[in-house]
């Protein structure tokens, strides 16, 4: 045991440092991917594929999902890794994974594989694969592998682990596969892709105890080469991909959604740009979604609405929020964020959306005095300060001066008058989610002169 155990950690050791030497040498503008042995079938005959069509080199290194997955733990370069998804899932929860990343490719179910030409058995009923395990003579598996891990838990889940302790061949370092295919072994319990003359699929596990292994991928938060990622994935989720899974014996798991711009989104209308801002005025009606669309930059969003939506991003992660009347949110935007908005409340969700465009302006680090003590600031940071102002029908704001370009969002229906310092007074009538662009040096009264409370706010722009 103790000789197995170290041979083991030997195999593991090499492997990783095999790895490790591969995707640190990985400057001259390839595509560097992890890719598991579970998926190889299919990833070695999409990389030729994608090169080909976006003249993109990748450099691919397999191995077994766990030995990848320690691998990225102990710090390895790569720009994607392909792997099965819980462990993706532990790896982004880890930062080690750009959450926005990552997508489901497919999966494939657990089979009994032997030598081709070996004896024909039947496994296709729980009994039946019993009897046949228990009458062989050796089943190889990858004691290093995902795969392996699920074999022996359905081992157990038959009542046999046992029984069949003394039959079994754990295999580190290689595929199992070879071993019967050397005739080492007389079956192997694999998810068995594509196709190898030296080889035959007895069955796959019967329905009851069957397992699938999944496939996913994402991008290091740290790559390289991002935009070659991304494109990488979109190409394991289009048409051709997934017809390739399918015919490599893996199910796949949908194509990627349909992504637009932000400006080609129907429900989000376009109303002023400048060169600092676009504003959009979205509107999404109850039980009805946005189609997935892309941000590429930060940007503010004021809600006119009471609403409940879901925030559903195109790798899948959906988020339920509770959108309330007169909010105003900062959205950071370090990458870009493809998302759509599913409305599963019972009301329209109306949102103004305004993208804060990139600047060379440095101004942001100047301290600009607050507009008033009549205004609640909201949100502070180093791009925006966020303002709130309401009065109650007949009162006044103090005279303020707006040290910063930005964007006034009416919340309420409302009638004010504006009084300049030379006492030039202006009438004007408002309903919620109308806007006015204010430019710096701009100084005036408010006053509400209305029937109902005003209130609005007051996005400042820090360059």
């Amino acid at each position: 045991m103790m000789i197995k155990n170290f041979v083991c950690a030997l195999a593991v050791t090499i492997l990783c440092l095999s790895i490790n030497s591969a995707t640190r040498a990985n400057t001259s503008g390839e595509l560097s991917v992890l890719s598991s042995n579970v998926s190889r079938p299919a990833i070695s005959e999409l990389i030729p594929m994608f090169e080909k069509i976006y003249r993109i080199k990748v450099k691919v290194q397999y191995a077994n999902n766990p030995i990848l997955k320690q691998q990225i733990e102990a710090g390895g370069r790569f720009d994607v890794v392909i792997i099965e998804p819980q462990m993706l899932a532990e790896l982004s929860k880890a930062g080690l994974i750009d959450t926005n990343s990552v997508v489901a490719l497919a999966k494939i179910g657990m089979a009994l594989v032997s030598k081709r030409g070996g004896l024909a058995v039947d496994i296709g009923t729980v009994e039946s694969f019993k009897k046949v395990l228990l009458s062989a003579d050796s089943v190889a598996y990858a004691a290093d592998g995902h795969s392996g891990t699920v074999f022996l838990r359905t081992l157990e889940q038959l009542g046999i682990a046992n029984q069949m302790k003394p039959k079994l061949m754990p295999i580190v370092g290689r595929l199992p596969t070879l071993t019967v295919a050397e005739g080492s072994a007389q079956y192997t319990a694999i998810p068995f892709a594509g196709s190898d003359p030296r080889l035959q699929m007895v069955g796959k596990f019967p329905d009851e105890i069957q397992t699938y292994i999944g496939i996913s991928a994402g991008v290091s938060p740290r790559a390289v080469e991002p935009g070659s990622a991304r494109a990488f994935l979109e190409y394991l989720q289009s048409g051709s991909a997934n017809a390739l899974f399918n015919s490599q014996g893996f199910t796949p798991l949908g194509l990627a959604p349909v992504s637009v711009p932000v400006e080609k989104e129907p429900m989000h209308r376009l109303k002023f740009e400048n060169e600092f801002v676009r504003l959009f005025d979205v509107l999404v009606p109850a039980g009805e979604a946005t189609l997935f669309h892309v941000h590429l930059y930060a940007g503010v969003s004021v809600r006119v609405s009471n609403a409940l939506i879901i925030d559903e991003e195109v790798a899948g992660k959906a988020t339920p929020y509770e959108i309330k009347y007169g909010e105003a949110t900062f959205g950071a935007r370090s990458q870009p964020l493809t998302h759509r908005v599913v409305n599963n409340g019972k009301s329209d969700f109306h949102n103004i959306f305004i993208e804060i465009l990139p600047s060379n302006n440095v101004a942001g680090a100047v301290a600009f005095p607050i507009l008033s003590d009549d205004h609640v600031i909201l949100i502070d940071n180093a791009r925006v300060r966020i303002n709130r102002l309401v009065l109650k029908p007949g009162e006044s704001s103090k005279l303020h001066t707006h040290q910063m370009r930005g964007l006034g969002i009416i919340l309420y229906e409302s009638r004010i008058e504006l009084t300049a310092p030379d006492g030039t007074k202006r009438t004007v009538d408002s309903k919620p989610g109308d806007h006015a662009w204010q430019n710096a040096g701009t100084t005036h009264i408010i006053k509400n002169i209305g029937s109902n409370v005003f209130a609005a706010i007051d996005i400042e722009l820090k360059f």
